[in-house]
């Protein structure tokens, strides 16, 4: 159960900051209330986050960001989550047409250019939110679209893609990998029978670069080996899988608790709870060595760590780490590994 302190400091937290967004924001505590609430059965938290799943309704038009961590395509995903798991009632597509069209409308903008206009867009992150809403589509001429849309998506950001493209991201990060990013929905799109010839031409092109690197940080390796074993389950690409094994037999487990995860990395994006994430997906994955992390272990580096001590009397940085990124994503997983060990 959360305590009256924990929950003021969110409250507070909401309050004194408005960002709708769903790894930053109201939306990942509105996903943290509901799932705590059905949990714990405590119908007072259910009721907060309807309060403000109300709000979010009011300002999301205000949001002008398009990535997954502060933008609407995070927003979006969050409200999809929420709806699957029968936490607000409704058709999602209606729920979601006014952030499909905004997002549709940006992305229309940048490509009626010609690919001349300087406009920036995360578009390995609204490539992964049409990934995700094609999945709940039931229109057939909306599917059209966004599978055009994706094909366009796809084609873009391989063409923009430049050297950088290719460097791993420090700290670890689980938003800022485009590389990873994107090798995951080539994969996910190969998988949903789209352009699956031109994709492993594109996969192809990308070996010489790629095999040819290995990441420094050992988080960063593992969330490549990840990615890398995606691609060759899905398109049955053997060097694929075979380069994949490789970078796994290059991972120290014991490196990144000791020297790339300091004691204040407990996070989502860049700690021990994308850490996780990432060693889960890559033994969903692969069949070759799995990633064994001792859930009692994280546990304890986690309660026992500056940053989740500072939860308890800080409100300035409770204030900066509220929501999935930050403690509600926290209390999320250890409440994820307290049922493990039951």
């Amino acid at each position: 159960m959360l305590t009256q302190e924990t929950e003021a400091r969110l409250m507070n937290a909401i309050t004194q900051i408005e960002k709708s967004s769903l790894l930053k924001g109201d939306m990942g505590v509105c996903i943290f209330l509901f799932v705590k609430g059905r949990a714990d059965g405590n119908q007072k938290l259910t009721e907060e986050a309807e309060r403000i799943l109300t709000r979010i309704a009011k300002v999301t038009d205000k949001n002008k960001d398009y990535d997954l961590t502060d933008g609407i395509t995070g927003i979006g995903l969050g409200l999809s989550y929420l709806a699957r798991n029968k936490y607000i009632e409704g058709d999602i597509n209606d729920i979601l047409a006014d952030i499909d069209a905004n997002v549709y409308k940006k992305f229309s903008l940048k490509t009626d250019f010609g690919g001349f206009t300087k406009m920036r867009l995360p578009l390995t992150d609204i490539l992964m939110y049409y990934i995700k809403r094609y999945g709940e589509t039931t229109s057939g001429n909306m599917r059209e679209l966004q599978r055009r849309v994706m094909r366009d998506l796809m084609n873009t950001i391989y063409a923009e893609r430049d050297g950088m493209f290719y460097d791993e991201p420090y700290p670890f990060s689980l938003t800022k990998n485009r590389l990873c990013m994107f090798l995951y929905e080539l994969a996910t799109l190969y998988s949903m029978g789209m352009e699956q010839e031109w994709i492993k031409l594109m996969l192809r092109e990308m070996e010489y670069s790629l095999f040819s690197r290995r990441p420094a940080l050992h988080a960063n390796r593992l969330a490549l080996a990840a990615a890398t074993a995606l691609v060759g389950k899905n398109t049955g690409l053997e060097r694929w899988v075979t380069h994949a094994a490789e970078l796994r037999s290059g991972i120290s487990i014991d490196k990144i608790f000791n020297e790339e995860m300091p004691d204040k990395c407990i996070f989502l994006l860049n700690g021990l709870v994308g850490l996780w994430l990432t060693a889960s997906f890559y033994n969903s994955v692969s069949d070759t060595d799995p990633v064994e992390l001792d859930a009692e272990y994280l546990r304890q580096r986690i309660i026992n760590s500056s940053a989740w001590d500072r939860m308890t009397y800080d409100s300035d940085y409770v204030c900066r780490h509220y929501s999935l990124d930050g403690y509600c994503g926290v209390k999320l997983f250890l409440d994820h590994l307290e049922r493990l060990q039951k």
